[in-house]
């Protein structure tokens, strides 16, 4: 019989399905934003798209305290490496005039 935990609660799982579900309609948004307008607007609306998913990710963590934190530290830590990566990447991409060759 599994252990009961007093954290989480049915509270942080409201918070982790709205965080979801704004994450993916900011998600389709940037979808948009890309095609339209493209440039540094797209990286902006993908950043917070990728901002909302690494708070779902947090807010799961605690909403769900039965699994071992070192999966939550490493899932969210790789989120934000994801996160940075697809700053990094989208900025080098409209800004190849400042790139070093």
């Amino acid at each position: 019989m599994p252990k009961k935990f007093t954290t989480g609660g049915k509270y942080y799982g409201y918070a982790v399905y709205t965080s979801l579900a704004l994450g993916i309609i900011v998600t389709v948004l940037f979808l948009y934003v890309r095609v339209k307008r493209g440039g540094v607007d797209g990286v902006i609306v993908k950043t917070l798209a990728s901002v909302f998913f690494v708070l779902t990710a947090v807010l799961g963590s605690l909403a769900n305290p039965a699994v071992k934190p070192e999966f939550y530290l490493l899932m969210i830590l790789g989120l934000v490496f994801g996160l940075i990566g697809d700053i990094v990447l989208d900025l080098k991409v409209d800004y190849t005039k400042d790139n070093d060759k």
